[in-house]
């Protein structure tokens, strides 16, 4: 999810079943949770959906037809992203899906796209479990690489001296990915790790858990992976108990939001400290443009879910048809990198180029949108701190 100060979203309208697949239109899947832990950032990623077919559909739409939007809540939870995924095939007929909003429930649902051979495209999913999956080529990703984004903070902590490290993470792919990823880097690099603890979540004290940590000795530094609630409590107990301990903590993605700011304290934030998020991709103006004309106050912004949907919608009409093969054979031929450069915004402009017999290269909201051979499209990152009322980009791109 990217930083979002204002958590107030706009009126929501778009819950759980925001349109069904019938009509004569082109079915879309997503399955976002809108209600469980991940409404927050699930609801902003439909309001993200909802503008790419918007526009999408008032450029004339995907080979003459307008894309029909049906989203299934997943409640936040596996078997319900698993549910989710047997409706939108079995009712909506949907060629395609984006979503989900977490890693866990993005790999329930492949296990059943994969067999129905529909496309299933992540901005939240990736790593080696993802990508690692018999696909077919039929599961696809826009999020950053979790254990890149460890390497990278593990990396960063050499570079600033320390020499010894306290690895927690909450048993999640999210989180354990990013863990593994320092771990590994940290070590190679010479550093030493004291803890790498898996850490259970929605506690209402880690006092035990920061005793453990201390008992091994004062670690130079702390990664902490967890989700806002978890890593309010953690700081909160930290300042409470262990504050006059020269540590420096670093947080994954997950903490990289207002929950977990307004949550500790911005005016607490006076520990040292960095995190990592992913940073933002070439047309991340027009689409934040463009979403607060449509949104309103709302600062929630999910461009990755966004590029998605573009990306599905260009892979049709560059094959002239709607099915998933077509889908799937297409949707590197979008970002050729000798055709001329399409953002967010422009899918009238690529409809005529295509037409046309010509090519295109989408530079997304989210990043390039270059897919691997695995179906991975690696976003960037960026190094944030808090400083006063606000976090505050202190490195804008960094990777490995």
């Amino acid at each position: 999810m990217r930083w979002t100060k204002n958590l107030a979203l706009a009126a929501l309208a778009l819950s759980a079943g925001c349109g069904g697949g019938g009509g004569t239109g082109i079915p879309l899947g997503s399955i976002l949770s809108v209600s469980g832990n991940k409404a927050q950032p699930g609801h902003g990623e439909l309001l993200s959906v909802k503008l790419a077919v918007d526009e999408i559909n008032a450029a004339g739409g995907v080979n003459g037809l307008p894309l029909t939007l049906a989203n299934r809540d997943d409640h936040s939870v596996v078997d319900g992203a698993r549910t989710a995924a047997v409706s939108l095939i079995n009712q909506d007929h949907a060629p395609a899906i984006v979503g989900t909003t977490a890693p866990e429930t993005t790999l329930a649902a492949a296990e059943m796209t994969i067999p129905a051979n529909v496309v299933l495209i992540s901005d939240i999913a990736s790593g080696p479990q993802l990508n690692n999956l018999v696909d077919k080529d039929s599961v696809f990703s826009t999020a950053p690489d979790r254990s890149a984004q460890g390497q990278i903070m593990g990396k960063r902590a050499r570079e600033k001296g320390f020499k010894t490290a306290a690895i927690l993470y909450v048993d999640l792919p999210l989180h354990s990915e990013t863990a593994s990823g320092f771990a590994k880097t940290f070590a190679e690099l010479g550093g030493t790790v004291t803890i790498n603890m898996k850490v259970p979540d929605d506690q209402h004290s880690y006092a035990s858990v920061l005793q453990q940590i201390y008992a091994a000795g004062t670690p130079d530094c702390i990664l902490f992976n967890a989700e806002a609630p978890d890593g309010v409590q953690f700081i909160k107990d930290y300042l409470n108990g262990y504050s006059a301990m020269p540590t420096f903590f670093f947080f994954n993605p997950a903490l990289a939001n207002a929950d977990f700011f307004e949550g500790v304290g911005y005016e607490n934030f006076t520990f040292r400290h960095e995190g990592i998020d992913v940073a933002d991709g070439p047309g991340i103006d027009a689409y934040t443009t463009a979403h607060e004309a449509k949104w309103g106050a709302t600062e929630v912004l999910e461009p990755g879910i966004y590029d998605d949907v573009y990306l599905i919608a260009l892979a049709m009409q560059a094959g002239g048809k709607s099915d998933a093969d077509t889908i799937k054979a297409n949707i590197r031929a979008v970002n050729d990198p000798n055709g001329t450069k399409i953002g967010p915004g422009e899918f009238g402009k690529a409809l005529q180029i295509l037409k046309g017999g010509g090519k295109i290269n989408y530079e997304g909201a989210s990043g390039s949108c270059d897919f691997d051979e695995k179906g991975a499209a690696h976003a960037a990152n960026l190094i944030w701190e808090v400083h006063g009322t606000d976090r505050t980009t202190t490195v804008p791109l960094i990777d490995l």
